[in-house]
C-alpha cells in the first residue's frame, strides 16, 4: 500500500488530502500518516524532506509539487511526464521548507543533493530517471537563476510560522516587529537539525536574514494576507480537521504498541 505524509496545517497537503477525502475509491489505497511526531510519521525511516511526500514501503515515489491529479495517475498505474530536470528540481527544493532554507543559508544548491529527495523530486522509480542526472546541471548557475525565487518562498515559510508562533490576534504586532536578528534566528533553526545544518562560518546567515528582510519589505501584507486566508481555510474544515486528529490518534496507538513490544 502506498504511504502518504503530510502535515495538518501545510497547504500543499491540506488541498491533496482534502481532494482525497472526496474520493473514497483512491482514499482507501493510501495510508496517511500525519508527519506530526517525527518517529510514528517515519520522518527517519522515509529520510523525509518535505510533504506531501508519496513512499511505497520505504522507496520514495513522489514529494511536493504533488497535485491531487499526479496521485491519481500513480494509483491508477500511470506514470509522471518529467520533461525539464532543472525545473522540476527548483520547484521540488521550492517546495520544502527544509531545502529551500538550508539553500539559501549556504548559497548553494550543494547541501540538498540527496539521493532520496532527488529520487522523489524526479518521480524515479516511475519515470526511469536517475538521481545522477543532477551532475549534467551546471548548480552554481542554476542558483544564482532562482536565488529570488527561493528568496521568495523562505519568506513565505517565515511569515506563515511567524503565525503560528504569535497567534492570529498578536500578529500583526509581531510582524512590526521583524528585524534580521530574528530572522537570522529562525532560518539557523530552520535550516538545521541540531547544529547539522549551519554553515561553516554561522555568521552568514547575516546575508541571507537582509535578503528576506529586503523582499518582505516590499511584500510583508501581501504575504501575511495570504498566510492569514490559508490557515483560515485550514482550520475552518471541520471534516479535514477531524480526519487529520482521527489519523494522528491512530499513528499514536500504533506507535506506543511498537514501543512495549
Amino acid at each position: 500500500m502506498y504511504k502518504l505524509v503530510i502535515h495538518p496545517f501545510c497547504y500543499s497537503s491540506y488541498r491533496l488530502l482534502k481532494n482525497l477525502l472526496n474520493d473514497g475509491e483512491n482514499l482507501g489505497k493510501i495510508k496517511i500518516f500525519s508527519g506530526i511526531n517525527p518517529v510514528s510519521s517515519k520522518l527517519f525511516d522515509y529520510h523525509l524532506w518535505s510533504v506531501p511526500w508519496l513512499a511505497l514501503k520505504s522507496s520514495p515515489i513522489a514529494t511536493d509539487p504533488l497535485s491531487y491529479d499526479e496521485v491519481k495517475t500513480i494509483l491508477s498505474g500511470g506514470k509522471p511526464k518529467i520533461s525539464d530536470v532543472e525545473k522540476v528540481f527548483v520547484r521540488g527544493v521550492l517546495a520544502s521548507g527544509y531545502a529551500s532554507s538550508i539553500s539559501l543559508l549556504h548559497e548553494s544548491f550543494e547541501s540538498v543533493l540527496d539521493n532520496v529527495f532527488l529520487q522523489a523530486i524526479f518521480r524515479s522509480r516511475l519515470t526511469g530517471i536517475s538521481p545522477s542526472i543532477i551532475r549534467e546541471i551546471d548548480l552554481d548557475s542554476l542558483y544564482r537563476e532562482s536565488v529570488e525565487k527561493i528568496v521568495k518562498s523562505v519568506s513565505y515559510n517565515f511569515i506563515r510560522e511567524t503565525y503560528w508562533a504569535s497567534g492570529e490576534r498578536k500578529f500583526k504586532k509581531a510582524l512590526k516587529n521583524i528585524d534580521a536578528s530574528m530572522i537570522g534566528s529562525w532560518l539557523l533553526a530552520k535550516a538545521s537539525v541540531g547544529r547539522i545544518g549551519h554553515p561553516l562560518d554561522p555568521f552568514k546567515v547575516k546575508k541571507a536574514s537582509r535578503d528576506i528582510l529586503l523582499f518582505l519589505k516590499d511584500n510583508k501584507d501581501l504575504v501575511a494576507d495570504w498566510i492569514v486566508r490559508e490557515q483560515r481555510e485550514i482550520r475552518g474544515d471541520s471534516t479535514y480537521i477531524s480526519f487529520v486528529r482521527k489519523v494522528f490518534r491512530e499513528e499514536r496507538k500504533l506507535y506506543k504498541r511498537r514501543l512495549v513490544s
